[in-house]
């Protein structure tokens, strides 16, 4: 199953689907006590500014599937920096905390499957 999962059709997939949860969850206020939490520690503007970037992020994410798909190396070389960009956005809107670990564990399985990402533009 390890082996299947590193594929570039699963690995798209996998990318589509977060990029889809993440404008999902943008779209979606934090909860009053999570962010009441992130702002103590950060000034207000960047909770705001982390959904914005998180939406966006899941768009280019969701876009990039579809190459990933193909095993273009140059948007998995893209996909995972996304990928990292997100976890921090998911931990400065709102200490989204449950986001962020499915997030290093999406990276994490992108980190194993470089190989497999070999194709040339």
């Amino acid at each position: 199953m390890w082996n299947t999962l590193r594929t570039p059709a699963w690995i798209a997939r996998i990318v589509g689907v977060v990029g889809l949860l993440t404008v999902v969850d943008a779209a979606i206020p934090a909860t009053r006590h999570r962010l009441h939490d992130v702002r103590e520690v950060l000034p207000a503007v960047y909770p705001a500014a982390a959904t914005t970037g998180a939406l966006a992020v899941g768009v280019m994410l969701f876009l990039l599937s579809r190459a990933l798909r193909r095993g273009k190396f140059r948007a998995w070389l893209l996909a995972t920096v996304l990928t990292a960009i997100t976890v921090i956005l998911h931990l400065l809107k709102g200490a989204d905390l449950p986001e962020a670990v499915v997030t290093v564990l999406i990276l994490i399985l992108m980190l194993c499957s470089r190989k497999n990402f070999t194709r040339s533009e």
